[in-house]
């Protein structure tokens, strides 16, 4: 699936969140709905409609920056109470905002594959007997990176250490490698520019840039930025049967340049 589907079904998915027993204002999130030239029933008032529009894509070097306009668009009754709409509104712009809370916007995913196939192997070193677990990120310049790559182990049956290996990613000026414990909260340990890095034990990983402060949850960090662009009111139906609200966004995201796939997406 392309990275603008993702985004996508990422936005719907959020937006199903909003529900009075999630904490928000409304229960708006039990209707929402893809966009469409079709009416909208009394029964399905109020609720929100999204779609994407234009992906604007500026080229640098071999990679493309896409940005991504999507709009939402809440829907109630005409003559309904404002505070009602600014409610349905607020609930919104929070839950984008919490959804992209544990991502660092200094850092942005590249649709690129990650280090392929890291390789372990025992030296020397300080480290405990037991078993050790790593994943590589590639950087490109200090902001873009890729996803980690598939977790590693290696098992230590006596003191010692342990030198993970990985290949090139093509267009990449370091790599950080996470390691020790298992899952996504290992914690960083170094960056370098070379394919391989000898965990001796000298350096002490630090909690505070795992990958969960990196990447969500999913180990996925879904879109880099999301900036909202602009709130029109008082969108109405030819017949003033129906009022609303359209919030637009901007949702960037990188991708290879000479990825044809990237650039493919059926409305």
């Amino acid at each position: 699936m392309i990275k603008r589907q993702r985004i996508m079904q990422e936005l719907e998915a959020v937006l199903k969140t909003i529900t009075i027993a999630n904490g928000y204002n409304t229960n708006i999130g039990n209707k929402v709905y893809e966009y469409r030239e079709t009416d909208i029933a009394d029964a399905e008032l109020p609720c929100l409609l999204y779609r994407d529009s234009d992906d604007i894509i500026e080229i640098t070097h071999n990679l493309a920056l896409h940005t991504l306009i999507c709009e939402i668009t809440a829907i109630e009754q005409a003559g309904t109470g404002l505070l009602r709409i600014r409610n349905i509104v607020a609930d919104v712009k929070r839950a984008i905002q919490t959804r992209r809370a544990g991502i660092k916007d200094t850092y942005f995913s590249v649709d690129i594959t990650p280090p392929p196939i890291i390789v372990t192997s025992v030296i020397a070193g300080t480290l405990p007997a037991g078993t050790y677990f790593y994943q590589v990120v590639a950087f490109l310049g200090n902001v873009f990176h890729t996803a980690p790559s598939v977790e590693v182990s290696q098992v230590l049956t006596a003191v010692g250490g342990v030198r993970i290996s990985w290949n090139a990613v093509a267009g990449a000026t370091r790599y950080v490698i996470y390691g020790r414990q298992q899952g996504n909260r290992k914690g960083w340990i170094t960056h370098l520019i070379g394919l391989f890095h000898n965990d001796t034990g000298s350096i002490i990983p630090d909690p505070t840039e795992n990958l969960v402060n990196v990447f969500d949850t999913t180990g996925n960090d879904l879109v880099l930025q999301v900036v909202p662009v602009s709130v029109t009111t008082d969108i109405e139906h030819a017949e003033k049967r129906i009022a609303g609200v359209k919030i637009t966004y901007q949702f960037k995201y990188l991708t290879f340049r000479n990825s044809e796939e990237v650039f493919t997406y059926v409305q």
